[in-house]
């Protein structure tokens, strides 16, 4: 018998790229001078930056040092990202003649600035906090509460909830010339500075940290190993990666901000002569050669392509699909309603009682998505109406969908994994969805991507519009086109095919048991007035089977299987069995043992004393050969079993012989055999081969079997 197994495969290919996005780097024109202009940090829809531009609006302000204009604060509106327009003044309530460095934000009435003041020593740098008035000015700077005339404390950056402060400082505790601290808000003070460490500061200069809201930090430094001058770096989980071009350039680069999204923010840099500011944007991933969308479909034909003959008695077949469906016939089509792993079993059923008769064969299953990145819409919809799409059921192995790109026919570009588009040219139109997944330690990013078809008619059947939803979760009487039907007789992708082997012998299980029954016991008492039962140990269950009969037919067993049932055996069901093959241990050097699986060797040598489970030095011999055989193949396991004659009562018999059987065991694990691979099982009087009335016939009962059972894998 087989099953007849149909099946598509579709091997799926992403592309891995470096995590860094692509990125267009511009000068803000429109924020820049012919002096330096940095810093640059949007609050709400206008940026702040700092220029130390000659401001023909305002009085100008001369550095009385270097007779150089002053660093000031300005800020700008936003037309939209890119497109400013007049740069102004920041609005101070009184003018402020000192320079200035950057600002942040901690919420949209607090602004923490970068001044400079009097030191004990000349002019330090220190952070500074204004809040906004009613009347639209900002107050006067009030000090930071750890500010040191001594040091320079500058560029702060807030966490996304506002209540940890990031800052360089030269403090006398630092690593090198400037560090990165912390500082968290407790109570309504800000706690005590606390250095990074060296995760993120060196021996040289860390400056113009920001905070990004997905809790990562960038910051600036000149240490070795950069692209030159300050170079841009970025700290998360413990790593710090240099960012490379174009952020970083030959020249100082530094004072990042980067959108919560990353698509969009400034940077300073000193890469066209002088400092200026530089409008970052994202420029979409780029994804080719995008394969067409296939569809899901969990369908599958089942058929028996080899039946047994089995006309002529009141049985079937019935397929049992693993999700608790079931079928009766030789076929059965069946769409299963989501992607798992099920067991389909083919049985065949007594139809005068319904119960099992027996278990034929049985597939393990793995129903799958197929692998690629799927857009989970309707086929088609009318012009101006809304459409429904995700990416959330994208299936590739090793990628882990991080986000979602959408390209449309009419230009449009959406992003996230569900969104919703309206068409409006009737057509067919292409969607293209790419998915990207994080950037792993060695910063790769993996890639993939999908086209669907999308058909915009206005064409109905009937007062139906023709649309077509996804196939991916089918009802289960459903067909899906195409079906998928197979036939398999060995183990392939799909699953793992269990068959009867043809060498079988059929038999009515009447129970099982975790504990060993003896077969004398008052349980058989009914079934063995007609049939000798017989004991078999499953070790992959580690369970005793008990049966009755031996047939080469399954159909031969239906009267014994009736039998069984018709004196309340309710648990009856016939089972394959593989015959065993018995060999006298004596001849084990003249056996062929390339297939060892269900060999019992045989042995009267072991001549225990009467009464007695102790191994006899006769008996060393015995015991050398099977150590051989369990050495030699480390992958057999054991049933030791110890049979006597009926001398003595029966619970006297099955009590020594369990005690031989260990003793046994023992003498094998002395010679370094596992335990673990041997079960011991003492049968007593239960299974004689030979007449108990004569003495040669109570010797032959009186013998120890090893019975091989089916061997592992290694």
């Amino acid at each position: 018998m087989r099953f007849v197994i149909f099946y598509i495969a579709l091997c799926f290919c992403f592309t891995a790229v470096m995590a860094q996005e692509n990125y267009e780097v511009k000068p803000a024109s429109k924020l820049n001078s012919s002096h330096s202009d940095f810093a640059a940090i949007p609050f709400g829809d206008t940026v702040v930056f700092c220029s130390n531009k000659r401001n023909d609006i305002v009085v100008s302000r001369i550095n009385a040092n270097n007779e150089m204009p002053l660093t000031s604060l300005y800020i700008a509106p936003v037309k939209q990202f890119g497109k400013y327009g007049m740069p102004k003044a920041f609005p101070f309530e009184k003018a402020l003649h000192t320079d200035f460095g950057p600002a942040t934000f901690r919420n949209k009435r607090e602004m923490y600035v970068t001044m400079s003041y009097q030191g004990n020593e000349g002019p330090v740098l220190g952070i500074f906090i204004s809040t906004l008035q009613d009347n639209g000015k900002w107050s006067d700077p009030k000090a930071f509460e750890h500010n040191n005339p001594d040091c320079h404390v500058a560029h702060p950056t807030f966490s996304a909830d506002g209540n940890t402060l990031y800052f360089s400082a030269n403090f006398s505790d630092g690593l090198g010339r400037a560090d990165i601290y912390t500082s968290t808000f407790l109570e309504g003070e800000w706690s005590t500075p606390r250095n990074l460490g060296s995760d993120v500061n060196t021996p040289h200069s860390e400056l113009f940290p920001f905070a990004h809201p997905d809790g990562s930090l960038y910051f600036a430094s000149n240490r070795p190993g950069g692209m030159g001058g300050l170079d841009i770096y970025h700290f998360s989980e413990g790593n710090t990666l240099l960012l490379s071009d174009p952020f970083n350039s030959a020249f100082d680069d530094y004072a990042l901000y980067l959108s919560a999204d990353n698509s969009a923010g400034y940077l300073s840099s000193g890469r066209n002569g002088q400092d200026d500011v530089f409008t970052i944007q994202m420029v979409r991933p780029v994804f080719e050669n995008c394969d067409t969308l296939q569809q899901n479909s969990y369908c599958y034909l089942f058929y028996d392509a080899a039946t047994m003959n089995i006309d002529s008695l009141p049985l079937q077949y019935e397929w049992a699909m693993g999700d608790g469906t079931k079928y009766r016939g030789l076929e059965a089509d069946h769409c299963y309603q989501h992607p798992g792993k099920y067991t389909v079993l083919l049985n065949v059923v007594d139809t005068l009682t319904g119960d099992l008769f027996f278990s034929q064969a049985s597939y393990e299953l793995e129903v799958k998505d197929i692998e690629q990145v799927f857009i989970n819409s309707a086929d088609s919809i009318l012009p101006g109406e809304t459409l429904k799409l995700d990416g959330l059921h994208t299936n590739i192995q090793g990628l882990k969908a991080n986000t979602y790109h959408w390209y449309f026919e009419d230009g449009t570009y959406k992003e996230g994994a569900a969104i919703e588009h309206v068409f409006y040219e009737p057509g067919v139109q292409n969607v293209v969805l790419g998915v990207r997944s994080e950037s792993n330690a060695a910063g790769v990013v993996q890639q993939a991507c999908i086209m669907k078809p999308i058909l915009v008619t206005e064409e109905i059947e009937g007062n139906l519009l023709v649309t077509a939803e996804p196939k991916a979760i089918a009802g289960p009487q459903q067909k899906n086109d195409p079906l998928l039907a197979y036939l398999k007789s060995t183990n392939d992708t799909v699953g793992v095919y269990n068959n009867v082997p043809a060498d079988a012998v059929y038999r009515v299980e009447i129970t099982k048991s975790k504990e060993r029954l003896s077969t004398l016991d008052e349980y058989f008492d009914q079934v063995r007035e007609a049939y000798d039962i017989i004991e078999n140990y499953v070790s992959a269950d580690s369970i005793f089977s008990y049966a009755v009969g031996a047939e080469r037919e399954l159909k031969d067993t239906y009267p014994i299987y009736a039998y069984v049932k018709s004196i309340h055996y309710n648990e009856a069901s016939v089972k394959a069995y593989l015959p065993e093959h018995v060999y006298d241990l004596d001849e084990i050097d003249e056996i062929d043992l390339s297939n060892l699986n269900r060999a019992v060797f045989r042995t009267g040598l072991i001549h225990f004393e009467t009464g007695l489970a102790a191994i006899p030095e006769s008996a060393h011999s015995t015991i050398g050969k099977i150590t051989r055989l369990l050495l030699d193949y480390p992958e057999i396991n054991m049933i030791v079993g110890a049979h006597t004659d009926d001398t003595g009562s029966d619970a006297f018999n099955t009590q020594l012989s369990q005690k031989r059987a260990l003793a046994v065991i023992k003498a094998l694990e002395q010679q370094g055999i596992d335990a673990s691979r041997l079960v011991g099982i003492g049968y007593g009087s239960e299974i004689p081969l030979g007449d108990n009335r004569t003495e040669s016939g109570r010797q032959l009962n009186r013998r120890v079997e090893f019975k091989v059972l089916e061997r592992t894998k290694k």
